[in-house]
C-alpha cells in the first residue's frame, strides 16, 4: 500500500487502506493494534488526499481507542491526538481542537523532552488556533 502512495497512486491505495482496516475489524475486532495502525495510516492517507472531515471522523473513533489500548500518554496516542486538534482546527471545530491539543500538550510536557518534534508540533497547532 505504502508503494502506491510512493508512485502516487493514492486513490488506489486508499481502497486498499480501507479494505485492510475493514477485515482487519472484523477478524481482530476494532481494539486490535493491527487494527488501530490500519485505521492510523488511513486516516494519514485521507488528510493526504485532503479528505479531512473523513479523517476527523476516523481520528474521532480512533484517539479514544488508542487511550485505552495504549495508554494517554503513550507517544502514539498524543501524536494522533495533536493531530486530531489539528483537523478539528481545519474543519472550524475551533474549542474542541484547542482543548484537545492543551490537553495532549500537558500530557507530553510530562513525558518528552521540551524540544520534541511533537512538542513542536502541538505548540504550532495551538498557536494556529489562537
Amino acid at each position: 500500500m505504502a508503494q502506491l502512495e510512493k508512485l502516487g497512486r493514492r486513490q488506489s491505495a486508499r481502497s486498499l487502506y480501507d479494505e485492510v482496516l475493514s477485515r482487519r475489524r472484523r477478524m481482530l475486532g476494532e481494539d486490535h493494534r493491527d487494527t488501530l495502525r490500519s485505521a492510523r495510516d488511513l486516516a494519514w492517507l485521507l488528510m493526504s488526499l485532503g479528505e479531512r472531515r473523513r479523517a476527523g471522523d476516523l481520528l474521532q473513533d480512533l484517539v479514544p481507542r488508542m487511550r485505552r489500548v495504549y495508554g494517554p500518554e503513550h507517544t502514539d496516542t498524543l501524536n494522533m491526538s495533536v493531530i486530531l486538534a489539528g483537523v478539528l482546527g481545519t474543519l472550524g471545530k475551533h474549542s474542541e481542537a484547542r482543548v484537545l491539543a492543551e490537553e495532549t500538550f500537558a500530557r507530553q510536557r510530562r513525558i518528552l523532552s521540551p524540544d520534541h518534534p511533537d512538542i513542536k508540533m502541538t505548540l504550532q497547532i495551538l498557536a494556529a488556533l489562537r
